[in-house]
């Protein structure tokens, strides 16, 4: 019943109209009006791509992704969200790709900007204006849950490169790449402990399963950080990598990692992530419960 019931929530919430193990053509951005926009099409010439919250990249079967500043700018600006997951799409189809790295800017993906638009969220529903206050929640939830569908279908090599701080939404989404390459700078912000909210973007189905129930609990009750060798010690964090600059030291990793082909790539992925056919009722859950206690926040501190 609790599996029904939270894959009817994810349906009303976010229109995905798919199976729940699948995500659908139309929340990749197949067929978007906007996408005649982005001259995104096949061909990796008609790179590189430069939107107001992100850059692509391709060069050498490697495609980069560098999300700057204002992450969360994605919940407000849909166009700018569809433009990003039409391009995962075209990288996902391009013969011309065999992985794809997600860079951030040091201060795209930190606690502080996850509080800020928490912090709006609170503003809007302590003065009544719920209706903003719920639409900014489920666009943020939306977009999680969409990224980590994606990404447990993608047919390519998915690398997360972080650099700086990375709060809870983002540090639950990282866990579905297949790497994770971490700069030295590279910490875990448990952010959803300090804005009292329950975590987010499938972090309580997917921490537990790599680092055990035990250390999980203690992380997503407790908060804290986890810097990066911490990370690498659990096995959250596959590679440290500590050669200047960072983004040469990723694409160097990536293109030594996958030196014997990537023929075998999609199948299999579809062995690893046959696990992953739970993910939509789990992040259904989560929505639920963030959604509630989001309106439910009096302002800064929770």
């Amino acid at each position: 019943m609790q599996k029904l019931f939270a894959n009817a929530y994810y349906r009303r919430r976010t229109g995905f109209t798919g199976s729940t193990t699948r995500i659908s053509n139309r929340h990749l951005g197949r067929s978007h009006p906007d996408n005649a926009r982005t001259g995104i099409s096949l061909m990796a010439t008609n790179y590189p791509i430069h939107e107001a919250s992100f850059d692509c990249t391709v060069e050498d079967g490697l495609a980069r992704i560098d999300l700057r500043k204002g992450a969360f700018i994605l919940g407000p600006h849909l166009d700018e969200k569809d433009r990003l997951f039409s391009v995962f799409e075209d990288l996902d189809r391009s013969d011309n790709v065999k992985a794809v790295l997600l860079f951030n800017s040091a201060d795209a993906l930190t606690s502080d900007e996850h509080r800020r638009y928490f912090d709006q969220v609170s503003g809007y529903a302590t003065s009544g204006q719920y209706e903003i206050a719920l639409r900014m929640v489920d666009r943020e939830n939306h977009i999680l849950t969409q990224y980590s569908l994606l990404a447990a279908r993608f047919s390519k090599v998915l690398v997360t490169c972080h650099s700086g701080e990375i709060a809870s939404p983002f540090f639950g989404a990282s866990l579905v790449s297949d790497f994770r390459l971490a700069g030295g700078d590279m910490s875990y912000r448990l952010s959803h402990v300090d804005l009292g909210l329950p975590p987010g973007a499938c972090l309580s189905y997917l921490l537990p399963k790599l680092i055990g129930r035990g250390r999980a609990t203690h992380w997503l009750l407790s908060g804290g950080t986890i810097d990066a060798e911490t990370a690498h010690r659990l096995g959250l964090v596959t590679a440290m990598i500590d050669q200047v600059p960072f983004v040469e030291g990723c694409l160097e990793w990536v293109d030594a990692a996958l030196a014997r082909g990537t023929s075998h790539v999609a199948d299999t992925r579809q062995l690893l992530n046959r696990e992953f056919e739970v993910l939509a009722p789990a992040l259904g859950k989560e929505e639920i419960r963030r959604t509630r206690l989001a309106l439910s926040r009096k302002g800064r501190g929770g």
